[in-house]
């Protein structure tokens, strides 16, 4: 797979900024540079992680009109015409997610300095509501500023196939089709031997039969259902303990097991753990309970991480769900509303159900090699550059 030469990533988010596009988008850059490219990372990241191939390079706070002025003067050190991937969610631009100015500059260096841009959309706009609200306001604006983008890239990605039909309804008639490109897990597998894994796991779970975790960032949605569900788990299953991993586990821990102090033994947070530990964490786990509040989709890194990891993964669907998680049997999918005692009974079901327990997870790692591994964004990229991107 050809994807030499130099590429120049814009992004909003790079590590050690936390996120899944800052995650995704160091992955990306690692595998670019890993392949022979020169990459390029462009980011207003404030003392974003340094990489013995990537070069990082900081813009102005905001991208605002004085920085992209600034990086107009560093594109043109570098010969034309230059390859540009924008990593793209609206409110990762600045101008409080509304940054027009940004679109309107990509616009410029594509069709006036003839640079070739691609797009990957992570997210498109903000959903339409009722009434004339801010995020009314700014979700027509969001829709704007990716009319840009669409106009002045000569290659779309898209991370689920509904962002492709935003995108496709307001390309030009002949225009290549925006590209579904699933985000991989951002957590590559370390491995361990199985006599360290099993010490791991009772170092975090004592002599407990089973172990379900969750991975995630504990906000909105779903701090509600992991409070509904994990009491009633561990109740109804006694020989269980539930790890936590993630910013802000183990402020959700404390909040929990202040009301159930009975389960101090059997519920366990590890915040934000290196790469490396928390892969090998996971593998301990024989369940991951992932929530999510419209449904589980192809740009969930969570969901991703417990697929890569081997886990049976018990989730939920949503108005964004692809088929594919239906009909892959990858995943334990409950309804779009699932009540907490759904959940519990499809865990609980699982844990005592080796053998289904087992082709979850198997039919998840499948589809995790076969659809999502950062393999298949590499070809896509590759694809494009034998194109003439």
């Amino acid at each position: 797979m050809e994807t030499s030469g130099t590429w120049h990533l814009f992004t909003g988010e790079y590590p050690p900024a936390c996120g899944g596009v800052a995650d995704y988008t160091h992955r990306l850059a690692t595998a670019l540079a890993t392949s022979g490219a020169d990459v390029r990372v462009w980011t207003t990241t404030e003392e974003a992680l340094p990489h013995s191939s990537v070069w990082i390079n900081r813009v102005g706070p905001n991208w605002t009109l004085r920085a992209l002025f600034q990086l107009d003067g560093e594109l043109e050190r570098h010969p034309g015409p230059r390859r540009i991937l924008i990593e793209y969610v609206p409110s990762n631009f600045g101008g409080r997610s509304v940054n027009m100015i940004f679109t309107i500059w990509v616009w410029w260096r594509s069709r006036i300095r003839r640079d070739r841009v691609g797009v990957m959309f992570h997210e498109f706009a903000l959903p339409r509501t009722n009434g004339w609200t801010r995020a009314r306001l700014a979700g027509s604006i969001h829709r704007a500023m990716a009319f840009l983008l669409i106009r002045a890239s000569r290659n779309i990605w898209v991370s689920t196939p509904i962002n492709g039909e935003r995108v496709a309804r307001r390309q030009l008639p002949g225009a290549s089709p925006p590209r579904w490109t699933p985000i991989p897990s951002n957590l590559p597998v370390e491995p361990i031997a199985p006599d360290a894994l099993r010490d791991l796991r009772a170092a975090a779970a004592g002599t407990s039969r089973y172990v379900v975790g969750h991975f995630g960032t504990y906000t909105g949605h779903t701090v509600g259902i992991l409070n509904a569900i994990l009491p009633r788990l561990l109740v109804a299953v006694p020989d269980c303990t539930a790890l936590l991993f993630g910013r802000q586990s183990r402020e959700f821990a404390g909040r929990l097991l202040a009301d159930h102090p009975d389960l101090r033994e059997r519920l366990r947070a590890f915040g934000q753990l290196p790469a490396d530990r928390l892969s090998q964490h996971l593998q301990t786990c024989d369940i991951a309970i992932q929530p999510y509040i419209d449904g589980v989709t192809s740009r969930r890194t969570t969901a991703m991480a417990a697929l890569a990891h081997g886990l049976a993964v018990v989730t939920n669907s949503g108005p964004t769900t692809e088929p594919i998680w239906m009909e892959s049997g990858a995943v334990e999918i409950l309804g779009i509303a699932a009540e907490p005692a759904a959940y519990v009974a499809a865990i609980a079901r699982l844990l005592r159900n080796p053998a289904d327990r087992v082709r979850v997870a198997e039919a998840g790692r499948r589809l995790y090699d076969d659809k999502f591994d950062i393999r298949h964004t590499m070809r896509a990229l590759a694809d494009a550059v034998a194109e003439g991107y």
